[in-house]
């Protein structure tokens, strides 16, 4: 093969080659957009001395939860982070969250602290998301399919415990 026809040849080739390529295994262009879910931020005050076993957010389906243990079990509850995974950051001022889930009606959005050794009894509510101070109650969210709640924020006041459902 002549060298003047390999000039031509790596024309062609480098053209084809650049205009195959797209963006390798970046994900296609608004695809944050197509994640159904919650984002927010927890705050927290007054951390307790000891007590402290693990951290969660549990968001349930239902109000008040009829069987926690059963709920997680069955997909009526998600825990963030997932079960086998360290929990929630402790002795932090804030930590966000980011948490994918179906679309739907979920009823209760709340950080449970396990206080004790046993794992199916010792938990309680420390924070909820909850709009409407002083009524008593956790506040519902909606998750359309493709959109992300925002600013689904949560303050823990470990002095202060939110009413306790369970």
């Amino acid at each position: 093969m002549s060298k003047y026809y390999l000039i031509p040849l790596t024309l062609f080739l480098s053209f084809i080659a650049l205009n195959s390529c797209d963006h390798g295994l970046a994900p296609p262009s608004g695809s944050e957009t197509n994640i159904s879910g919650i984002k927010g931020i927890i705050t927290y005050e007054n951390w307790p001395a000891d007590s402290l076993y693990d951290l969660r957010l549990v968001i349930f389906k239902s109000y008040p939860p009829d069987n926690i243990i059963e709920d997680v079990l069955y997909g009526r509850a998600i825990v963030y982070p997932g079960l086998g995974d360290p929990g929630l950051p402790t002795y932090i001022d804030t930590t966000g969250f980011l948490v994918e889930l179906n679309s739907g009606t979920y009823e209760y959005v709340v950080v449970a602290q396990q206080y004790g050794e046993n794992l199916n009894t010792d938990w309680r509510a420390v924070g909820e998301y909850d709009t409407l101070a002083g009524d008593g109650l956790p506040t519902a969210i909606t998750v359309d399919t493709g959109r992300m709640l925002e600013e689904i924020n949560i303050h823990v006041d470990f002095n202060h415990l939110p009413p306790q459902p369970f």
